[in-house]
């Protein structure tokens, strides 16, 4: 369900995190060709993994807090999930691990 909604984005904001393949899924997540906004406190980790859009080289969680200000400074609501979405996600639970240990 994550997966298929990062692929089907138009815009990705990665915050101190790297594009590597896991974290794409294998590129899965990148192939639309949306734009991509990294902020991360390395300028190197911008495009080491995949294309960004816009590398911010600042403290994740100042920038962060900078950008969640502007968007409240529009003075919309903030958007929200549509009731089946929303009912998705409450009801959503990690799929159960079983692991083998080789003894019998």
């Amino acid at each position: 369900m994550t997966v298929d909604t990062l692929a089907d984005s138009d815009v990705m904001i990665v915050v101190g995190a790297s594009l590597n393949e896991w974290t794409t899924h294998f590129g899965k997540i990148l192939e639309n060709g949306k734009k991509i906004i990294q902020i991360d406190d390395r300028s190197d980790a911008f495009g080491w993994f995949a294309r960004v859009t816009v590398g911010l080289d600042a403290d994740a969680k100042a920038a962060v807090a900078a950008l969640l200000d502007r968007l409240r400074e529009d003075g919309k609501p903030s958007r929200q999930p549509d009731a089946e979405t929303a009912q998705k996600i409450k009801q959503w639970k990690p799929p159960a691990v079983s692991f083998d240990d080789g003894k019998s």
